[in-house]
């Protein structure tokens, strides 16, 4: 049974992964127009009105999806009840967002957001109205579905953007863009799936108390989880101005992808596949060593070759005029190889029901992180922001290891495993430097650089798979990260 559970959650987290894959395709290359297109303020703006309303929108998550998986025995009522409340949900969010708009624009002293932010209301209240139906192939960890609710909206998304950035040459091209993946993604729930709401049941909310039980603590964590991820433009925005903030919030996207791609997907995947394991009395805690050290053996070479190649891909992707955002994807690179620790204990416990004890970590975390960029504003150092951000996720690590303390987990018991995976990640680093070309200003064309960095990040990859698989080979195979990923693979593979 729990073969089958991990089966089916490999395949799941295999569409979302596809997903992430084909979205960042269509996003590299949207990056690598846009950046020649349009100025680094008009990222600035667009990354301030998206911080301001994914900080309403997440004042106002009350993790309704969340329960609905959680919960096995939903029904009809249970679905307009949470219908209801998504519906409720959006149109205040959407309110607050447009109420806010003036005095978002005079925070950050942009005359240009408050119209962007009237537009983005608007569609904040329109996504309420989705079909709620959809989250049942979540929960039966059928993501072919949620495959193909993600990717058409992006394509619709990619092509009216790429087609105005042309025409406009400005921020609008990437409004119209956004407004025009949610008007999209909202008829194809509806296509998708033929629950339809029931409007006397919506009203009634008769399972209130249940949704929002589970979904009290689940709020409490998405408020700290918004401080934790969107405090940095509050902060910095004001002391940065928009073109480098626009650099910086750029940079801190392009560098955190490999948790973005390939972790968080594969995190809504594994969510929903504890959950059915857990459903069955299955003790999941028990893998968060091994669940942490299988992403980290895919995160820790990405990261690394990220960090090494930041002047390949400033010089192949962004051009010349963003030679400012090396140093920080080189610097905010290394975030991948620390917070797959952070995703794996946030969505065991989550699945098991202790969100109060995820929310600890965030919450301790988030305030470190604010304090942290405080002290770079108030000193003038602005420079070591990716750095405070750095130590920021490190202190998150240990506030979560915290919070696990109370499970009966044997961390002692993968010692080899860590440590094959240290001195792999140490003989990457060691060939990057050895070659002279890593970490370093990168002066050649386009696509010269995107050859060049491409291979070395390669390399570094090789190196790295060659050096933890020689040794796991060398110590007899022994019961690990390395087999379980093995098994996780063979078990998503269709069989002859």
């Amino acid at each position: 049974m729990v073969a089958n559970v991990a089966g089916r959650t490999a395949i799941g987290a295999g569409w979302l992964v596809a997903w992430r894959m084909a979205s960042r395709g269509l996003g590299l290359i949207s990056t690598l127009v846009l950046a020649r297109l349009l100025l680094p303020a008009d990222f600035g703006v667009m990354a301030m009105a998206i911080a301001f309303t994914g900080a309403v929108q997440y004042l106002s998550a009350i993790g309704l999806l969340d329960a609905l998986i959680r919960r096995p025995d939903t029904g009809e009522e249970w679905f307009n009840t949470a219908f209801g409340f998504q519906a409720l949900r959006a149109v205040l969010t959407g309110l607050i967002i447009a109420l806010g708009a003036e005095t978002a624009g005079a925070w950050f002293n942009e005359p240009r957001l408050p119209p962007i932010l009237y537009v983005l209301a608007g569609t904040a209240a329109l996504s309420g109205f989705e079909n709620i139906g959809v989250v049942q192939y979540r929960r039966a960890i059928d993501f072919s579905v949620e495959f193909r609710l993600q990717i058409v909206p992006r394509l619709v998304q990619f092509f009216v953007m790429m087609g105005l950035a042309f025409v406009l040459r400005d921020y609008r091209a990437m409004l119209v863009g956004a407004v025009a993946s949610a008007v999209v993604r909202l008829f194809m729930t509806y296509r998708l799936h033929p629950w339809r709401p029931h409007l006397p049941s919506v009203v009634r909310l008769q399972h209130w108390r249940g949704l929002l039980g589970f979904s009290a603590w689940t709020w409490a964590a998405g408020l700290a989880s918004l401080v934790w991820e969107r405090c940095d433009p509050f902060i910095l925005g004001p002391a940065l101005g928009t073109g480098n903030l626009g650099r910086y919030l750029l940079a801190a996207e392009i560098s955190i992808m490999p948790l973005t791609e390939i972790v968080a997907p594969a995190m809504a995947a594994l969510y929903a596949g504890i959950s059915a394991a857990r459903a069955k009395g299955t003790d999941i805690a028990a893998m968060t060593p091994t669940l942490c050290l299988a992403l980290l053996s895919l995160l820790l070479p990405i990261s690394i070759g990220l960090s090494a190649t930041s002047g390949y891909i400033v010089a192949g992707l962004l051009g010349p005029q963003w030679e400012d955002v090396r140093p920080i994807i080189a610097v905010f690179a290394w975030v991948g190889c620390l917070s797959p620790i952070n995703y794996v204990c946030n969505t065991i416990l989550t699945a098991e029901g202790r969100v109060r004890r995820g929310f600890y970590a965030v919450a301790a975390a988030a305030i470190t992180r604010v304090i942290l960029m405080i002290i770079v504003v108030q000193t003038g150092h602005i420079d070591w922001a990716p750095v405070a951000a750095l130590v920021a996720v490190f202190m998150e690590v240990l506030y979560f290891l915290s919070q696990m303390r109370f499970h009966a987990i044997r961390w002692r018991d993968h010692t080899a495993s860590a440590a094959r995976l240290i001195i792999a990640a140490l003989a990457t680093v060691a060939l990057f430097a050895a070659t002279g070309l890593a970490w370093a200003p990168v002066p050649l064309d386009a696509i010269m650089a995107l050859a060049v960095g491409g291979a070395l990040g390669l390399g570094g990859i090789v190196v790295f798979f060659t050096t933890q698989v020689g040794l796991w080979r060398l110590m007899g195979a022994p019961d690990g990260a390395e087999r379980h990923v093995l098994t996780l693979v063979r078990s998503a593979l269709p069989r002859p």
